[in-house]
């Protein structure tokens, strides 16, 4: 199965993959996968809900990048239709206006809002 850019090579529940995050490289249904990525760090740290909708991701994916080959390690929310909303992490004062990559500037966030988000500073709904 192809999405995106990446091939889907296993499907977990969430609740299977959280006590491995930010233990190094772990084996996830049989990939080892780096599970100290900075994004994995924000879901372990400060949940899996989005900052801002509330909405809360339910299931992992190991992923293989097409153009590099990388396995990594990636957090969805499954609706019962099947549709996948992707989560990632989100710098609360982004970037572009002098924020940093520390884990205090970060929060989960569903691919939805932060994009709705962009490069906002938007300090009232943060984790």
């Amino acid at each position: 199965m192809i999405q995106c850019n990446h091939e889907v090579l296993a499907e977990l529940p969430i609740e299977e993959i959280m006590p491995h995050l930010c233990s190094g490289h772990q084996a996830i249904a049989g990939y080892v996968v780096n599970t100290s990525t900075r994004t994995l760090k924000v879901f372990k740290y400060k949940g899996c809900k989005c900052a801002r909708c509330r909405k809360v991701a339910n299931i992992a994916r190991v992923e293989r990048e097409l153009s590099s080959g990388r396995l990594c390690l990636k957090l969805y929310r499954k609706l019962p239709n099947g549709h996948l909303d992707f989560f990632n992490k989100d710098h609360i004062r982004p970037r572009s206006r002098g924020g940093s990559n520390h884990l205090s500037n970060l929060q989960p966030m569903c691919f939805e809002c932060n994009k709705i988000k962009g490069a906002k500073y938007d300090n009232t709904n943060h984790i």
